[in-house]
C-alpha cells in the first residue's frame, strides 16, 4: 500500500477471503448493505485471482488518528472521515490501467428496479463502474454486456 495512505489508516484485514457462502443468494435489498462495521456480515468480496478478471484487491482500513482525510480534495465522497470509521481502498503506483472488482453475492430475479448507493472517492481519473456477471458452468464468472444506468 502507498506509504502516504498508511499515515492516515491502519490495516485491519484484507478482504481477499470470501466473507459469504457463494451459494446463498441475496433475498432482500438490506442483504447488500455493507458499512464494514462487521466485515463478516458484508455480502461482498474481492474477485478471486484465479478468474483473471482484475489486477488489484480491495483492503479494509480504519481511520485511527485525527489527521485530516482525505488529504487531497477528491470526490464525490464526504469531505471528512472520522476516527474509527472503516473504508475499503484499492490502488497502486503502476501507470498502466488497473482493475479491482468487488463482487456481491448472487442477486436473484427482481420484480422491479433496484437502487445501489455507494459512497466513494476517486482520484487520478479512476472510475467507478457497475457491471453484471453471471456464473459460468464449471466455475468462474462471465461479464454480461448489459450496463446498468449509473448516475454519478
Amino acid at each position: 500500500m502507498p506509504k502516504s495512505l498508511l499515515a492516515y489508516c491502519e490495516t485491519l484485514t484484507t478482504l481477499r477471503v470470501s466473507a459469504f457462502a457463494d451459494d446463498k443468494t441475496i433475498r432482500h435489498s438490506s442483504d447488500l448493505d455493507c458499512n464494514f462495521a462487521d466485515p463478516k456480515k458484508c455480502r461482498w468480496k474481492n474477485v478471486e485471482d484465479k478468474w483473471g478478471l482484475d489486477s488489484l484487491d480491495f483492503y479494509l482500513f480504519e481511520k485511527v488518528d485525527f489527521t485530516e482525510f482525505p488529504a487531497l480534495r477528491v470526490g464525490p465522497g464526504p469531505t471528512r472521515v472520522h476516527q474509527g470509521e472503516k473504508m475499503i481502498f484499492t490502488g497502486d503506483k503502476k501507470r498502466e490501467e488497473q482493475h479491482a472488482i468487488y463482487l456481491s453475492s448472487l442477486v436473484g430475479c427482481q420484480n422491479s428496479t433496484g437502487n445501489l448507493t455507494f459512497t466513494y472517492w476517486s482520484y487520478n481519473s479512476a472510475q467507478l463502474e457497475i457491471v453484471l456477471f453471471e456464473d459460468k458452468p464449471g466455475g468462474g464468472y462471465k461479464m454480461l454486456p448489459e450496463k446498468p444506468y449509473v448516475d454519478c
